[in-house]
């Protein structure tokens, strides 16, 4: 089946004659005939009812059966074309675990799409385990993760920033501003677990036994619970500030801080980035250096 003899097909019903229709699709009537018989040969049955002297063409009840295959055959060399030009502008593929996602890298990816680059963004929240596992296997160009990933020595890892950890708490808490660890009560605590330098610091102030409030696995949920003036949560600084600025929630800083949070660019090993990547890069760098509560490192 040719895609020549669909248009033909689609034209012939809308036209409704065969004279109009290869007047439309700048083709003699006879070759129109041959693509419509081409068509019926292919499909087994006759699509049209055609007698001498009829002027206006009609489906069949075969035709009338044929127009939804007729319709996905065309959603599908439509797709077939998008896909095409998707291949051409080339797909440059971000994944960042959901915190780095969330807060850090929309500018960049303001900033890199500004470019107008024939280049395709493709930008996935994901898990440590899984971004390494897809830029090793190539199905991720680069990722941003929070843990350094040392057991793989087919990635390239770079430590880019680092960020302190604060206290975040409602606006109408009493926490002050100021605050002791030991002042803490956990069963009001929201825990996010965090990397492990952080959860050896949370078990050395509040013990192995400690039961939260509540436990959840990313800073989206945290949003929900801003209204509760005793719950706390610690949290990076650069989500800290975004959620302080959206006004539900205050920071307050540690007495006894724990370990700042690295975040390290993953790629693989002896490969160069496209031109694409480097200019992505560029744009990382110049957002980074621009960052509130972040110590660069690239």
């Amino acid at each position: 089946m040719e895609s020549a003899d669909i248009i033909t097909f689609w034209t012939v019903l809308r036209c409704g004659t065969m004279t109009a229709a290869a007047d439309a699709l700048y083709i003699t009537q006879p070759t129109l005939t041959a693509r419509i018989q081409a068509l019926e040969s292919e499909v087994g049955a006759q699509l049209f009812r055609r007698g001498k002297g009829q002027r206006r063409i009609e489906l069949t009840e075969a035709g009338k059966k044929f127009i939804p295959l007729a319709l996905r055959w065309q959603n599908l060399m439509a797709e077939t074309k998008e896909w095409g030009k998707a291949e051409q502008r080339g797909i440059f593929r971000i994944g960042a675990v959901y915190s780095t996602n969330q807060y850090i890298l929309p500018p960049v990816y303001s900033r890199f799409l500004s470019r107008g680059l024939p280049a395709c963004l493709s930008i996935q929240t994901i898990h440590d385990t899984e971004a390494i596992q897809a830029v090793e296997s190539n199905e991720m160009d680069l990722a941003l993760l929070d843990t350094n990933p040392m057991y793989s020595d087919r990635l390239d890892i770079d430590l880019i920033c680092r960020e302190d950890f604060v206290l975040l708490c409602a606006q109408n808490s009493d926490y002050p501003s100021m605050i002791d660890p030991r002042q803490l009560d956990v069963s009001h605590e929201i825990l996010l677990p965090w990397q492990r330098e952080f959860m050896q610091w949370h078990e050395y102030w509040f013990g192995t036994a400690y039961r939260p409030m509540l436990y959840v696995d990313s800073m989206q949920m945290v949003e929900v619970f801003s209204g509760n003036e005793r719950a706390w949560v610690v949290a990076p600084a650069t989500a800290a500030k975004h959620l302080t600025d959206q006004g539900q929630w205050r920071i307050c800083r540690f007495t006894q801080s724990p370990p700042q949070r690295d975040s390290y660019l993953v790629k693989r090993k002896g490969e160069q980035l496209s031109p694409t990547g480097e200019l992505f890069l560029e744009d990382l760098q110049a957002v980074l250096a621009e960052t509130d509560y972040l110590q660069v490192n690239i």
